[in-house]
């Protein structure tokens, strides 16, 4: 059995954020803010969330399932939702009951 050393590339540009999340957060990504909600372009009755995340850069954001950033984040998701009562945030709120 040989002795295999880890890839290293010192061109790729690791910021100490990622190594963080890698390091600490071995179950997903870190969110750093909520930027939109939208109904899903393929499934009209359900919501998706428009995701910043940590250490990432805006080109990273993506659409992600509400009812999966509900699971995951309740507290964070739940107080954004409220912050932004009008229109279609107030339309996902009462779908998701948060708000009756």
């Amino acid at each position: 059995c040989t002795r295999l050393k880890f890839y290293h590339d010192a061109s790729l540009k690791v910021t100490e954020t990622m190594r963080h999340i890698v390091a600490n957060n071995d179950t997903g990504y870190e969110i750093e803010k909520f930027l939109d909600i939208r109904r899903s372009p393929t499934h009209s009755e359900d919501w998706e969330v428009l995701i910043a995340w940590a250490g990432f850069e805006d080109l990273d954001n993506s659409w992600e399932p509400a009812n999966i950033i509900m699971e995951d984040t309740p507290v964070a998701f739940k107080q954004y939702i409220l912050a932004n009562r009008t229109g279609k945030f107030a339309e996902l709120a009462t779908e998701m009951g948060i708000i009756s």
